[in-house]
């Protein structure tokens, strides 16, 4: 379901829903189709769909920076391409042993602008959202009531008052009978296996001046970087206890995860959000915080991302660093664990014209050819060595020989190339 069915509520919000991107179902493969965000970059690049990705693309922003690289990652250290938001991100796992780490901002910087513009007095709810597998506290439903009570509170100042829900609350039934019963109408927002997740919470995001939430997430500082006013209603912590996310999978797997939920849980929103908590008619834009939460200077071309994660388009400019190296290449190969070599090989890189997609696989071509025939030396120089003691032992001398010389004599096949007849008889006689 895309939006309410009542029509009354519809009827508030008729200049959005006929605009809204509809919901594009998919099977999820890996972590890069989160949200439709390989599917964005597949139209980008002018594929019809997405290939599978070999590599990660973290999805989620956290209110505090990770500190534990295999819970970001999602798997042990290895060669494969993990895409961070933002340089902390790159630095935790490339010192854990993560050697094609790379900071790209998160994936919803690289939507196309579709909203045609900003609705002036429009407010968008953004409720808190857990996890499908997460149940909810007890007193959910009383939250439900008391931020519901609070956007019925703001009709005074803006004159269209609408919430956006995530999938897991619409399938669940959390937040809209209680929205639809105090006259709020919502609409569907991020769907994980939707390929215009991505694409229709940018528009709502640009659609509406003001953004409210009950507690900070993704919403803040992706609503924010988009140009809207953000802000928090501080109306009581609707998070359930660290102990309901025992069960789930991630933290089973990493319980040091759970501890630190612990500790985070702790640190009250003023400490580190205070220009966030205000009511929605002093909010403003913190696009300075956003931009830096979200990691927009670290956006690269649509074309190196399709690489890194393993599609092999076209390639961009060449590099001179570990950074675009890796954006050339698409990961770092395992030779070239050493930074000097990383930065030789970019400078190499650099001197060739564009694209280097031609120079690139030259090189790789040669490199494993140059390794194929040194194997086969190596190989040759121990046989070798082996046959030298046989070839100097008295063995040989008396038996080996004269053989060795019968059986070219007879087969044909070990005769010298250079020569058609046989060894001279006499030639075998005195060697006896």
């Amino acid at each position: 379901m895309l939006h309410t069915s009542a029509p009354e509520l519809l009827e508030q919000i008729s200049w959005l829903t006929p605009h809204l991107p509809p919901p594009s179902p998919f099977r999820i493969r890996c972590e890069a189709d989160y949200y439709g965000a390989s599917h964005e970059i597949a139209r980008a690049v002018s594929l019809a769909s997405p290939p599978h990705s070999s590599g990660t693309w973290r999805h989620g922003w956290s209110r505090f920076a990770s500190t534990l690289p295999e819970v970001v990652a999602t798997y042990k250290p290895g060669t494969r391409v993990h895409l961070m938001p933002d340089e902390h991100h790159e630095r935790l796992l490339t010192d854990a042993g993560y050697p094609n780490a790379l900071a790209v901002g998160y994936p919803l910087l690289y939507t196309p602008s579709i909203a045609p513009a900003r609705r002036p007095r429009s407010l968008l709810a953004a409720p808190f959202h857990l996890l499908p597998d997460i149940s909810p506290p007890k007193s959910q439903l009383e939250f439900e009531h008391i931020f519901a009570e609070y956007l019925v509170s703001q009709r005074t100042h803006f004159d269209t008052v609408c919430a956006c829900l995530h999938i897991s609350c619409v399938e669940t039934g959390l937040w809209t009978r209680t929205l639809e019963n105090h006259g709020i109408p919502w609409v569907l927002g991020a769907m994980t296996n939707d390929a215009n997740g991505l694409r229709r919470v940018r528009f709502l995001f640009e659609s509406f001046e003001c953004v409210v939430t009950n507690h900070i997430g993704s919403v803040m500082p992706y609503a924010a970087h988009l140009g809207a006013r953000t802000c928090i209603a501080d109306l009581g912590n609707p998070l359930p206890s660290p102990e309901a996310f025992a069960q789930h999978p991630t933290y089973r797997k990493h319980p040091e995860a759970l501890e630190r939920l612990k500790q985070i849980q702790q640190f009250p929103l003023s400490a580190d959000v205070p220009f966030l908590l205000c009511e929605p008619t002093a909010a403003t834009c913190p696009k300075f915080w956003a931009d830096k939460a979200v990691g927009a200077s670290f956006v690269i071309p649509h074309e190196s991302i399709a690489r890194l994660l393993g599609w092999r388009t076209p390639d961009s400019k060449a590099p001179e660093t570990r950074r675009p190296l890796l954006i050339a290449l698409g990961s770092t190969p395992p030779a070239l664990a050493d930074p000097d070599d990383r930065e030789k090989l970019g400078v190499l890189l650099a001197s060739f014209p564009n694209p280097v997609s031609d120079s690139v696989n030259s090189i790789l071509k040669d490199c494993t050819r140059l390794q194929k025939e040194r194997k086969t030396l190596i190989k040759q120089s121990s046989e070798a060595q082996k046959w030298i003691p046989v070839q100097q032992s008295w063995t040989w001398r008396i038996l080996g020989r004269p053989l060795f010389a019968l059986e070219r004599l007879f087969r044909p096949s070990l005769r010298p190339r250079h020569s058609a007849n046989p060894p001279p008889t006499e030639e075998i006689t005195k060697s006896r």
